[in-house]
């Protein structure tokens, strides 16, 4: 009996040492192979309830132009999914280079977000000295591509592209022409008249509000411009034509460039004006969850009935659609590398 009560004691005591923490012998330290290097700890996303202050978002153009309109038609739904508010911010100038530049100094922590337009973007990297480049951008979504356009008031005596073609090539440097310097709409203007032997005088503007505002003032006699972008101004414009592969439902009875020409053998390339909202491609990599975040909440926004409506209403819907960051992304991209062929136009050589 003496036997076992010792026995159960000692038991007791071990239990008692464990419960109270008893030390463990450590696994002696595995030192790594000559030659190599132990991987570096990453840095773990904090756990945050995301957003948790309010969005940025940044507009490089000033307050009424087409990528304004889109930025704020989609703010208040935005709003709802991310349950904070929105703030947008334009800053206008230099062809969207001031904007641009500004954005790219902010936190990269998701609390701030860029509205672009392509190929502005490009240009202001091939002509404007920009201290970024294409590749600093992440797209949350390409939303909207606006073939670009030649818009005349409706009181024009051109009726056709034919007709201001033909005045053009009679009366040299007499036409003035209103665009925003270096983007798809100077472009296209350019290609136009190195086509038919042109001559004109041209007119830059920081934004399509301001052109479109000098086309109805009579500052300009047509503009270089967007198709989507010009119903702003209702029955008081005509689009003479437009890029792109078939005719649009605001504008039906103006015509492609590829109707008027393609059989001739003069293409002119799709060019447009392409709407999109991006973060710092940092920021993706620096919180990835942030950025899933922005993206979930803002196709849910975009597909909301409201919305939706709200598209059908401005004419949008046929030139708006999600097509995700990555294939968005690879768009931006696509974009940047037809800009450099016609680079000689943005830098004016």
């Amino acid at each position: 009996m003496k036997k076992l009560l010792t026995i159960l004691l000692v038991l007791s005591l071990v239990f008692s040492l464990a419960a109270c923490g008893g030390d463990t012998p450590e696994e002696p330290a595995v030192e790594p192979e000559e030659g190599t290097e132990e991987p570096a700890e990453e840095p773990a996303e904090e756990a945050d309830a995301f957003p948790e202050e309010n969005i940025t978002v940044i507009v490089p153009f000033g307050a009424g132009g087409s990528l304004d309109r889109m930025t704020r038609a989609l703010q208040p739904y935005w709003e709802e999914e991310l349950d904070t508010k929105i703030v947008v911010e334009n800053y206008d100038g230099a062809a969207t280079l001031v904007g641009t530049t500004h954005f790219m100094t902010l936190p990269k922590d998701g609390y701030a977000v860029y509205a672009g337009t392509q190929p502005y973007l490009s240009a202001s990297i091939i002509g404007g000295n920009a201290e970024y480049d294409i590749d600093d951008f992440e797209l949350i979504n390409f939303q909207m591509l606006d073939p670009s356009c030649i818009t005349v008031p409706a009181d024009s005596p051109h009726e056709t592209l034919d007709d201001l073609i033909s005045f053009m090539q009679e009366n040299p440097g007499e036409v003035k022409v209103g665009t925003i310097a270096g983007g798809a709409s100077h472009v296209l203007i350019e290609i136009l008249a190195e086509e038919f032997d042109l001559e004109y005088k041209l007119v830059t503007y920081d934004s399509g509000n301001d052109y479109r505002t000098a086309l109805l003032g009579g500052h300009v006699d047509i503009i270089a411009s967007s198709a989507q972008g010009d119903t702003s101004l209702g029955d008081s414009v005509r689009v003479l034509a437009h890029a792109g592969d078939e005719r649009l439902s605001a504008w039906p009875d103006s015509p492609t460039f590829d109707e008027l020409y393609a059989d001739d053998g003069f293409n002119v390339p799709a060019l447009g004006s392409g709407r999109f909202l991006a973060v710092d491609a940092q920021m993706k990599s620096d919180y990835p969850e942030r950025f899933n975040t922005l993206v979930e909440t803002y196709e849910a926004a975009f597909n909301s009935d409201e919305y939706q409506q709200s598209l059908e209403d401005s004419g949008e819907a046929d030139i708006s659609s999600i097509k995700g960051p990555e294939k968005s992304t690879e768009m931006l991209k696509d974009v940047h590398e037809t800009m450099l062929k016609y680079k000689d136009i943005i830098l004016g050589e």
